[in-house]
Parts: C-alpha cells; structure tokens; sequence
C-alpha cells in the first residue's frame, strides 16, 4: 500500500475512520449528505474538516482520539516517525512531518484494532 500524502483526502480518512465522523442524510438541508462531526480545514459537503495530517493542533486532536481508544502514542526526538505501543505491538510510521505521521500511524493502529 502505498503512503497517503498529506492534505484534503488523507484529513477525510481520518475524520471519518479514526475521529468518527459519519456521514448521514439531511433531505432540509440543500447538500443532503453532510459529515455529523464530533469537533470542527477543507469543506467536505458543507462541513469543515481539521487539517489532521498538515496542522500540529489538528494533529495532537488525533494523538488524544488515539488515547482515548487504548493506545500509547510515543514520539521519538531522533526523528519525525511516531509510534503506538499497544501492549505488545509497536507500529511505526514516518511520514514528511510530525502531522502526517500521527495521522499515517493512527490509520494502522485502527486497522489493526479492527481486525
């Protein structure tokens, strides 16, 4: 599998597989499917997404979803890769900047949680 790059699609996964988001139908609405966010930086059908995979405050929001599912994120100062220790396993990711290697780690770690 080849590396997400960093920008609008990668923060989208990220919305919808690690923070949650969901996309549901509104027909009073005039986009009639729209993103039901838990917290709001491109436009997806009318709602803001964070720019998880660019930004370090919309990345550290990721780092605490990823706690919150059981996870023990670490950051190793020798280099712009994190990890996630869970338990027994680590998974580590580099990515271009510290945004987009939490969020190319937080997509392994829930892939592996989900199988």
């Amino acid at each position: 599998m080849e590396m997400m790059e960093p920008g609008k699609a990668l923060d989208r996964m990220i919305a919808e597989k690690v923070m949650g988001w969901k996309k549901v139908y509104d027909n009073s609405s005039a986009v009639p499917w729209r993103w039901d966010q838990n917290e709001g930086c491109s436009r997806f059908n009318g709602q803001i997404v964070p720019r998880y995979s660019t930004d370090i405050e919309d990345a550290w929001k990721v780092w605490e979803r990823l706690i919150e599912l059981g996870a023990s994120p670490v950051i190793d100062r020798r280099g712009v890769y994190a990890e996630v220790s869970d338990y027994e396993d680590e998974i580590p990711q580099e990515g271009v900047s510290v945004p987009h290697a939490i969020c190319l780690m937080a997509l392994k770690f829930i892939a592996g949680t989900a199988s």
